[in-house]
């Protein structure tokens, strides 16, 4: 037969533990002491609510706008392809400084009234034949890019210059006096083609 000893300690250690009542009282303190912390952190973010409407200011900060590689909206980015958004200065003989209403500045060289040489705000360099550019963004389609409009901005202060109008026409009076060169290919050819 087993015996059991029950000594003091067990009697005094077991009357300390929690009677379901008392577990389930101290469950319900808890869970109303956190209904209480909620509602007062709902009634707090209502009361900032309420002040900022009433005041007019949100400390929120405001919503940035996407900037691209050159530094501008899209918004900005626009006004660069219309030429009459360009101030254009000379910096040289035949170099000019176009500047656009957003700071976007442009190298524009023009060679014989024919030709410019842009370099771009982003640093590129492109070379326009008779105002027309070659660049991505006309290959896309477009149908004016930003360097057709600043070497067009340009253009209209070049042909103010009357010192650069006397070149063009010196140019273009040599031009006509060229005597059209014949390759000897076309001579090697063209006895065949009267034989034929």
């Amino acid at each position: 037969m087993a015996t059991t000893i029950v000594s003091d300690w067990d009697d005094a250690f077991a009357s300390m533990a929690p009677t379901p009542a008392e577990v389930e009282h101290e469950r319900a303190y808890w869970q109303e002491l956190d209904r209480q912390e909620g509602y007062a952190d709902y009634l707090a973010a209502r009361a900032e609510e309420q002040f900022l409407a009433a005041v007019g200011e949100d400390d929120r900060p405001e919503r940035r706008e996407y900037r691209g590689s050159d530094g501008l909206t899209k918004a900005e980015r626009l006004s660069l392809y219309d030429a009459a958004n360009y101030t254009v200065e000379r910096t040289g003989p035949i170099q000019f400084r176009a500047v656009n209403v957003n700071g976007a500045e442009f190298e524009v060289g023009v060679i014989f009234g024919r030709f410019a040489r842009v370099t771009s705000n982003t640093g590129n360099e492109y070379l326009l034949h008779n105002g027309a550019c070659h660049c991505a963004h006309k290959q896309n389609g477009a149908p004016i890019c930003k360097h057709e409009a600043a070497a067009a901005a340009t253009m209209v202060l070049y042909r103010q210059d009357p010192l650069l109008l006397e070149v063009d026409a010196e140019v273009a009076r040599l031009r006509a006096q060229r005597e059209p060169v014949t390759s000897p290919k076309a001579e090697v050819a063209s006895p065949a083609l009267k034989a034929a």
